[in-house]
């Protein structure tokens, strides 16, 4: 009975302890957090502070978000993407941890401040149901915009908690950190993305007509 018990204490004492972090939280569908409470994280916690700007996900327009987030989903980085038919998508994450590492606020520039730098790529939009063969027609092309320098052909699966599951495939341009997303899955406060490809390629210079 003795040796049973420690050889307990010694399988408890070889387990890792479990942790917990406190994470600043504030989620709101405005451009700014105006208060921040305290979240306390899981298993395998970050604390993410964050801010998107899109109109690919209807759920999330200008939303800033801050608090915990899996490690294994939570990726700090300058995320754009200029698609077809309009739709765009910028975002900056910032992932950390240690506790309430997040406080800071994280901000994206207005879209009509991001002027063309020069470059263009193909483009295509789909957003399908997920039951749906994913659909992307060719919409000629599209102008890169800021820090936007590589080519993208995209698809994921995105869901929004219980009221969004979508297939989404595009091309158009993107920010270096968009393409590093290849193979990953990507967590901001609702929305997840799963099963992400990324096929990059250098954006091409547009052509000048004028003159």
């Amino acid at each position: 009975m003795q040796k049973a018990l420690l050889s307990t204490c010694l399988l408890l004492a070889l387990l890792p302890a479990v942790t917990s972090l406190t994470c600043s939280y504030c989620q709101q569908n405005t451009t700014s957090c105006n208060s921040q409470t305290n979240e306390v994280c899981g298993s395998n916690p970050s604390c993410v502070s964050g801010a998107m700007d899109n109109n690919i996900f209807p759920q999330y327009t200008v939303t800033p978000y801050q608090g915990c987030a899996d490690s294994q989903r939570c990726h700090s980085g300058d995320y754009s993407i200029t698609s077809a038919n309009g739709r765009y998508l910028q975002m900056k994450v910032f992932c950390c941890r240690t506790e309430k590492c997040n406080k800071e606020p994280v901000y994206v520039p207005p879209r009509e401040d991001l002027s063309p730098n020069g470059l263009e790529c193909p483009a295509c939009f789909g957003l399908t149901n997920f039951a749906s063969k994913p659909i992307c027609r060719s919409h000629g092309t599209v102008s890169c915009v800021g820090n936007e320098t590589k080519c993208i052909d995209y698809s994921s699966t995105a869901k929004f908690f219980f009221r969004f599951n979508k297939q989404l495939k595009l091309k158009g341009c993107a920010t270096e950190d968009v393409c590093a997303l290849n193979g990953k899955r990507f967590s901001y406060g609702l929305l997840s993305l799963a099963k992400i490809v990324t096929k990059c390629s250098d954006a091409s210079k547009q052509i000048d007509l004028e003159g």
